[in-house]
């Protein structure tokens, strides 16, 4: 019932409002604030310190005993049905979480997981060797034996369209890339380096000598002896 204005300083925005709660005095907070159901029933304080946002929140979870974190927490359905504190060791950030994957046996991965559309077929634990991170993986190529590529990959739209492993050697690492090119080879063999010195952005569309010998580019093509064709008409 107080003044607009006392919160609500910015006209251009009613909704960029401020509250100074040392106003109302002991007032119980639920006479303004509505928390949800399964909300903590101890005082409000106990977590709201910040008065200016009640959302930055923070919880002792030494308050509760040893009261199950289901009374509050709702876990999502393909959660771990063992204790939560087998799992979550830091009660200031039960995000903050780590799975001991001994616990489950030979149970199998998908009764948790559930892998992308293309994955391999193969058993889990054939690349998922870390099982502290999953996302930790390495894949053996040499499994799928002679399986194309394409098969789990797919090539960008402007990609070369050879044989994979013409270029594709490291098979442990498919980004580290070596393309021969024929011409360009015999005259800069003592050229290595990254494609973008040639292919500018990305741009890896044909590229021809006077691409990089602007000046002087006939001849520095005729000195090279290198017949680029007939010459158009």
């Amino acid at each position: 019932s107080g003044a607009c204005s006392s919160c609500h300083k910015d006209t251009t925005n009613w909704k960029n409002a401020t509250f100074n709660h040392s106003n109302i005095g002991g007032q119980d907070c639920s006479a303004c604030h509505n928390p949800p159901a399964n909300h903590y029933s101890g005082a409000c304080s106990s977590c709201h310190k910040d008065t200016t946002n009640w959302k930055n929140a923070t919880f002792n979870h030494s308050n509760i005993g040893g009261q199950d974190c289901s009374a509050c927490h709702n876990p999502p359905a393909s959660h771990y049905s063992g204790a939560c504190s087998s799992c979550h060791k830091d009660t200031t950030n039960w995000k903050n979480a780590g799975f001991d994957h001994s616990q489950i046996g030979g149970q199998d991965c998908s009764a948790c997981h559930t892998p992308p559309a293309n994955h391999y077929g193969g058993a889990c634990n054939s690349c998922h060797k870390d099982t502290s991170n999953w996302g930790n993986a390495g894949f053996n190529h040499d499994n799928i034996g002679g399986q194309d590529c394409s098969a789990c990959h797919t090539p960008p739209g402007n990609h070369y369209g050879t044989p994979c492993d013409s270029c594709h050697k490291d098979t442990g690492n498919w980004g580290n890339v070596a393309f021969r090119h024929p011409w360009f080879d015999i005259h800069h063999e003592d050229t290595n380096g990254d494609c973008a010195n040639c292919h500018p952005g990305g741009d890896y569309s044909q590229t021809d000598c006077v691409t990089c010998h602007a000046q002087n580019g006939d001849s520095a093509i005729s000195d090279k002896g290198l017949w680029l064709g007939p010459p158009s008409r």
